[in-house]
């Protein structure tokens, strides 16, 4: 796909399918971010970016956003950037992310900004995996992180330039 937004994409409803995918950013750029404050329900993955997509202000799951969905909640990979908000974040939950595999995955991707979680994150698997040619600023905890195995887990691949800050409850 060659698809170029100069703006954001911005979720303030409901996103209710039963396909693979509820937002799908595939090679694709966006200048500024990919935000949900509504619902996303139904779909396998809720907010997926991939294949070489640029993403210019990061993806963030918002105060009252809810992702609900079967096998992950945010996912960056497949050589995807992501930016970082004047904040610093590049993926961001403050809202709830409840999913029966991972919460939010991150594999062979670029993230220019932090990773911050102040939400909740109810996970089958893992809450947040980074794994395979991965980078990133920092890992913020401060809200909650349910998991069936493994709270954060980093692979081998992983490069944090920060620091790893765990505030809240895992």
């Amino acid at each position: 796909a060659n698809v170029t937004i100069g703006g954001s994409i911005i979720n303030d409803g409901v996103i209710d399918v039963g396909g693979d995918y509820a937002i799908h950013v595939d090679g694709a750029s966006i200048a500024v971010g990919l935000v949900n404050q509504g619902a996303i329900t139904g779909a396998l993955e809720g907010m997926v970016i991939d294949e070489n997509s640029v993403i210019g202000a990061g993806v963030h799951n918002a105060a009252g956003g809810q992702i609900s969905v079967e096998q992950y909640g945010i996912r960056v990979s497949d050589n995807a950037s992501v930016g970082a908000n004047g904040d610093g974040v590049a993926i961001g939950n403050a809202g709830d992310i409840t999913v029966t595999a991972d919460g939010v995955r991150v594999e062979s991707a670029t993230l220019d900004g932090n990773v911050v979680n102040s939400g909740s994150i109810v996970a089958g698997a893992r809450g947040m995996i980074f794994s395979s040619d991965t980078s990133l600023a920092s890992l913020i905890n401060d809200g909650t992180i349910d998991a069936g195995d493994t709270g954060i887990e980093m692979r081998s691949g992983t490069q944090v330039t920060g620091d790893i800050i765990h505030r809240g409850t895992i």
